[in-house]
């Protein structure tokens, strides 16, 4: 018989494990009724089968997960108030002159109602590096529920004003540079995935009219594109 480097240990339900150095044996209802042997190979086996387990496992656990959150979702058919959050990955990666790493933020506050399948809504936005400020006073989507509850899509349109200041004087004695205000329309296409009744991840990118100047007074393109990430939260519904 092997010499035991280590002392029987029970691993639960009547089964013992014996390390033999070169190979464990399994023992059943008693520590000295060895039934099953295994050497290296059959242990690496093991270890792949329950890794492969594992992972069918997770995967079941995240499917019942999404059912469970799609059957809440589709029960919670009331208007309710929600604020998200994003941040331009154009920004991110890019910054307005091209050395990227620019925190860019955009807020948005508004109520989804969805017997209407539609969101209104209101947004603000601020880029420092340029002085550049958007006010969305209205936005309204509209949400084809193309997928099931757990997904969401929106195609919407959106009124706003941009204020940026730029280079240009303002006053007859040219000692005032001040902001310049635009009127912007654009329209925009939104992707959610639902982790819960209270909160959507979203993937949102948007077209809309740029506003005329720069900050030295050069003109700007007619348009301006924004693709962001971030977070809706759903924050009370409405009585």
């Amino acid at each position: 018989m092997a010499e035991e480097l280590l002392k029987p240990e029970h691993l639960g339900d009547g089964v013992y494990i014996h390390d033999e150095g070169y190979r464990i044996c399994l023992a059943v209802n008693h520590h000295e009724n060895k039934v099953i042997y295994m050497e290296e190979n059959e242990i690496k086996n093991l270890i792949r089968y329950a890794k492969r387990a594992k992972i069918i496992k997770l995967l079941i656990l995240f499917l019942a997960f999404s059912f469970n959150v799609q059957a809440q979702l589709k029960h919670e058919r009331v208007p309710t108030f929600f604020v998200s959050g994003a941040v331009d990955m154009k920004m991110v990666i890019e910054g307005p002159h091209g050395e990227g790493g620019v925190f860019n933020p955009e807020f948005i506050f508004g109520v989804t109602i969805p017997n209407l399948d539609v969101n209104i809504w209101a947004g603000y936005e601020y880029l420092k590096e340029i002085e550049y400020q958007k006010y969305t006073y209205l936005g309204i989507d509209y949400k084809p529920n193309i997928i099931n509850h757990l997904f969401e899509t929106s195609i919407g349109i959106e009124l706003s004003v941009i204020n940026r200041v730029d280079s240009r004087p303002y006053s007859r004695d040219n000692s005032y540079f001040g902001p310049e205000t635009n009127l912007s329309i654009g329209t925009n296409l939104t992707f959610g995935y639902h982790l819960n009744s209270y909160a959507t991840l979203i993937a949102n990118t948007n077209v809309f009219t740029a506003e005329k100047f720069d900050n030295f007074g050069n003109e700007m393109k007619a348009l301006r594109w924004d693709v962001r990430v971030g977070v809706r939260i759903y924050l009370f519904k409405i009585p």
